[in-house]
C-alpha cells in the first residue's frame, strides 16, 4: 500500500472551502481514480484551519497517475489557493498493519 499526507493551514475563513473541495473530489473525480482505496480529511482540535489528508491507495504508481491527471492538478491548485503557505506533501509506503 502506498500513502500520500499532506498538511495544509488553511486562510482564516476558507475552511468549509477545503472541506468542500474534497467532499467534490469524492463525488466526481473518485470514480475515475484507479488504485485509490481511501481516504479521510482530518482537522486540527487545537487549531481549526489546520489539516491533514490522508489518501490510500494500491501502489506508487496509482498514486502517481492520478498527481499527474491534469484535473487533479487544477483541483489541487485551488486547494493551494486556499492555504496560508504552500501545503506540505508526503509519501509513505505501508510497512505494517494490524
Amino acid at each position: 500500500m502506498f500513502v500520500t499526507v499532506s498538511l495544509y493551514r488553511v486562510r482564516t475563513g476558507e475552511e468549509d472551502a477545503l472541506i468542500a473541495l474534497y467532499e467534490d473530489w469524492e463525488r466526481r473525480q473518485q470514480p475515475q481514480a484507479g488504485g485509490y482505496l481511501s481516504g479521510e480529511l482530518l482537522r486540527s482540535i487545537n487549531d481549526p484551519r489546520e489539516f491533514i489528508a490522508i489518501m490510500h491507495f494500491e501502489s506508487m504508481e496509482a498514486a502517481r497517475a492520478l498527481g499527474n491527471d491534469p484535473e487533479q492538478t487544477a483541483w489541487f491548485q485551488r486547494i493551494v489557493s486556499l492555504n496560508d503557505v504552500p501545503p506540505i506533501l508526503n509519501e509513505y509506503r505501508r510497512e505494517w498493519s494490524s
